[in-house]
């Protein structure tokens, strides 16, 4: 950290930064799992051995602008390889913060990664999203009340076989403080599958999380998911997660 020209190096084993969901530990999510858009194109994650670099930008549109350059070693076995010659997936990101106003703030950001999706590494796949998080933090009132609203959408174009696949899905969520203790929250997903555009799936997940201390908190999720062929799903989660000792995990 604190390099010259704003510069930081990361080397090591890591989840990449492309959107905002893909990089945060399982415990720092906001629902007890991860959107359908992340699992079906990133499966357990889009990560890898590699070496990554921070730069934050000169002031330009916005009022902070960062930009994240990486390259790992090993794919997520789903949209990128992680067999074969060539594992590598390349992956940046730019984020543009704006504060609205004394309470609120905006941030924007576009991601894109390339790498190859067989194991001779004769076919291309390349995603873009972009992702957009608005949030209200009260002065002086932020142990009590909080409103946060995020989006995250994804594009996929696969070279494959015999043709191409383009594909999509997103997810939206709101999340908002009730009290010092209580949350409330509802997401929304859809996604296409990275292979076959053909296919499909939506879902529904309100949860309610109440944090028993700094420390620790229990998660209440019920999760509707329907696919395109009618399937349907549903399911009762219930997570505690806590910790013990310190914990040195960057803030989220």
């Amino acid at each position: 950290v604190n390099l010259p020209a704003n510069l930081g190096l990361k080397i090591g084993k890591y989840r990449t930064q492309f959107g905002v969901l893909n990089r945060w530990h399982a415990h720092g999510l906001p629902q007890v799992d991860r959107p359908l858009v992340l699992t079906q194109f990133f499966g357990e994650g889009l990560s890898g051995f590699g070496i990554a670099s921070n730069v934050l930008l000169p002031k330009l549109w916005s009022h902070v602008n960062e930009l994240d350059v990486e390259v790992i070693y090993g794919g997520d076995g789903v949209s990128f390889t992680n067999t074969g010659s060539k594992p590598w997936v390349a992956v940046g990101h730019l984020k543009n913060y704006y504060d609205l106003t004394t309470n609120t703030y905006l941030e924007l950001g576009f991601s894109g990664a390339y790498g190859h999706n067989d194991h001779e590494a004769e076919l291309q796949t390349i995603l873009a999203g972009v992702d957009l998080t608005y949030k209200w933090v009260p002065a002086g009132r932020s142990k009590y009340r909080t409103f946060e609203f995020r989006n995250e959408l994804i594009f996929s174009r696969r070279e494959g076989l015999l043709q191409d696949v383009n594909s999509m899905g997103f997810y939206s969520y709101i999340e908002i403080k009730l009290n010092a203790r209580w949350w409330a929250g509802l997401r929304f997903d859809y996604t296409q599958l990275p292979e076959s555009n053909d296919e499909h799936a939506w879902g529904l997940s309100p949860h309610l999380t109440f944090w028993q201390s700094e420390f620790v908190f229990m998660r209440l999720q019920f999760s509707h998911f329907k696919r395109h062929d009618g399937d349907r799903e549903n399911a009762l989660l219930l997570q505690s997660v806590w910790s013990m000792g310190p914990h040195k995990h960057e803030a989220y």
